[in-house]
């Protein structure tokens, strides 16, 4: 389904999805789909993770918080429960319209209760959704004209030090950052749900 639409486009990173697109166990594969889960020990108390660990939803106001492990962040904050090292993946999620999200990936080693998710330098790699639009998180939250996809698709090749986002629906290059990767990778994903409950899936893996 990427061929058509990848072949049209100029962009070398997006020519690698061309063979993601082949079927399981054809010749030219570079990268496997993962089977992401999420951590719900990492989970704020106001993130709930479901019982398949696939999808994040904003806990019931009315329910007392959950007991804090040393993986609970302080902020609205869950990661995936997968490190991901030396391996090209693609994953699919369904996103929110609804409520701003941060969403990537980041090093095991970096304190997101105490560093800004924003800066590459500090191991994280993400964009964000805003009134609607895609933001770029390089350090100064650029934005773009991307309207919010139904559907995100993100592509690590860590040989590379290339991660990649894309509008999963349309088949369309959000934004690709290219690093060098030391360790060991984990999702990231940052909901600020507050004080409106919402019974709606924030993130789903797909």
């Amino acid at each position: 389904m990427f061929i058509r639409i990848f072949r049209v486009c100029r962009d070398n990173v997006v020519v690698l999805l061309t063979l993601i697109a082949f079927p399981p166990g054809k010749e030219g594969i570079v990268s496997e789909e993962a089977d992401m889960t999420l951590n719900p020990q990492s989970a704020h108390y106001l993130l709930k993770v479901s019982s398949d660990n696939k999808s994040l939803y904003q806990a019931s106001l009315s329910s007392p918080p959950r007991v804090p492990t040393n993986e609970t962040y302080l902020l609205c904050i869950c990661v995936s429960s997968k490190n991901l090292l030396d391996t090209r993946v693609y994953f699919v999620l369904k996103v929110t319209q609804r409520v701003p999200w941060t969403l990537g990936l980041r090093t095991e080693s970096f304190n997101a209760d105490r560093s800004p998710d924003t800066d590459p330098d500090a191991g994280i790699w993400t964009i964000a959704s805003a009134e609607g639009k895609i933001i770029i998180n390089d350090g100064k939250a650029t934005p773009t004209l991307h309207v919010i996809p139904a559907m995100l698709g993100l592509y690590l090749d860590y040989a590379r030090g290339q991660v990649s986002f894309y509008d999963s629906v349309v088949k369309r290059h959000l934004h690709t950052y290219i690093t060098t990767f030391k360790e060991k990778l984990r999702f990231y994903a940052a909901v600020p749900v507050g004080q409106e409950e919402t019974h709606d899936m924030l993130i789903s893996f797909v």
